[in-house]
C-alpha cells in the first residue's frame, strides 16, 4: 500500500462486470449524479494532486491513521472509499462514502480523530499532510475559499442526514440512502452496484442493521434490488423510491 513511482489506474470497472449478472433494464429514477470536488474547483484540485502523495488502495485496504490527522487532506483521484468513525465506546460506524472525485478533509481541533478510510472499490488517492496543506495555503492563499467550499458540503451533507432522521421512518431513511449512495455510482446501460455492505447502508441511514436487513427484503421481493456480499446491486430505482 506504499506510494508507487507511477500513477498506474486501479480497475474499477471489474466489480460491476463481475456482479451485475448479465444485461437487464437500466436502472431507472435515480438522483443525478452530485458534481464532484474535482468538478466543482479543478484548479484547487490540480494543486492539491501536485502538493500530495500519490498511491493505490485495494479493496479493504485502509489508510494509514496519520493520513487523517485534523489539517490531512486526501483525494480520491479513482474508485471509492467509506470513512468508519470510531466512537468512545469501540463501536464504529460508516460517515460516509466518497466516490472519484471527492476531497476528504478534516478540520477541526487538532486532537487525533478517530477515523479510518477503507477502499470499497480499486482506489487510487493523493493525500496531503497536514504541514503540506499549510505550506500550499501560503503559496497559494486563494486556495482557501475553494476547500471552504469543501467543507461546506460536509456540513450541507450532514443537515440532509439530520433532516432524513426527523422528517422520514425508518423503510424511508434506508431508501434515501441507498438512491444517494447509487447516485455516486451511475451506471449508463445496466444495473447500479453499491459497493455497500447492509450494515454500512444501515450506519448512513441511522438505523439498525435487523431494519436495513427487512427493507432490503421487500425490495427484492419487488425486483428493485439484488444482494450480496459487501454490494448492493439497484435494479429499479423506480421502485426504491415509490
Amino acid at each position: 500500500m506504499g506510494a508507487t513511482g507511477h500513477e498506474a489506474r486501479p480497475d474499477t470497472r471489474r466489480l460491476a462486470a463481475e456482479t451485475s449478472g448479465g444485461p437487464r433494464t437500466p436502472a431507472r429514477q435515480l438522483p443525478a449524479r452530485p458534481s464532484t470536488d474535482r468538478d466543482r474547483i479543478p484548479r484547487a484540485w490540480q494543486v492539491l494532486r501536485t502538493a500530495g502523495r500519490y498511491r493505490l488502495l485495494a479493496v479493504g485496504s485502509a489508510t494509514p491513521f496519520p493520513d487523517l490527522q485534523p489539517e490531512a487532506i486526501t483525494l480520491v483521484v479513482e474508485g471509492a472509499v467509506k470513512l468508519v468513525g470510531l466512537a468512545e465506546n469501540g463501536t464504529t460506524a460508516t460517515l460516509a462514502v466518497r466516490s472519484a472525485g471527492s476531497i476528504v478533509s478534516h478540520f477541526g481541533d487538532r486532537a487525533a480523530v478517530r477515523l479510518s478510510m477503507v477502499a470499497v472499490l480499486p482506489s487510487a488517492v493523493v493525500t496531503v499532510s497536514g504541514p503540506r496543506v499549510s505550506a500550499t495555503l501560503r503559496d497559494h492563499s486563494w486556495l482557501v475559499a475553494p476547500l471552504l467550499e469543501v467543507i461546506g458540503g460536509g456540513a450541507v451533507e450532514s443537515d440532509h442526514r439530520l433532516l432524513d432522521h426527523v422528517a422520514y421512518d425508518v423503510p424511508e431513511r434506508i431508501r434515501r440512502a441507498l438512491l444517494r449512495l447509487a447516485g455516486l455510482f451511475p451506471s449508463d446501460a445496466g444495473p447500479v452496484v453499491v459497493p455497500v455492505s447492509q450494515q454500512d447502508l444501515a450506519d448512513l441511514a441511522g438505523v439498525s442493521r435487523e431494519a436495513t436487513a427487512r427493507e432490503l427484503r421487500r425490495l427484492r421481493e419487488s425486483g428493485a434490488v439484488r444482494t450480496g456480499r459487501s454490494r448492493i446491486v439497484v435494479d429499479r430505482a423506480d421502485l426504491i423510491a415509490d
